[in-house]
């Protein structure tokens, strides 16, 4: 995946986990955690999850999203 902004990632994320639907619940939040961290590169996953979860109010803890990321990293190897 190119270079896309925050806006565009988290859209993208929405239409195909979500269909479409906003995310209200936090398996919604983490459905999209989950994309995020799989569809960035892995030197970048960490911070760039982290700045998603700031600019988004995403209701995850630092942990929860380390843990996402490190499983989705495990998957790719």
């Amino acid at each position: 995946m190119g270079l896309i902004s925050p806006n565009e990632m988290l859209a993208q994320g929405i239409e195909m986990m979500l269909d479409g639907r906003d995310p209200v619940t936090r398996e919604d939040w983490q459905v999209l955690m989950n994309f995020f961290a799989v569809n960035m590169q892995p030197g970048i996953a960490g911070p760039a999850c982290q700045l998603m979860a700031a600019l988004y109010d995403i209701p995850l803890t630092d942990e929860e999203i380390d843990d996402i990321i490190l499983f989705q990293q495990a998957k790719l190897n």
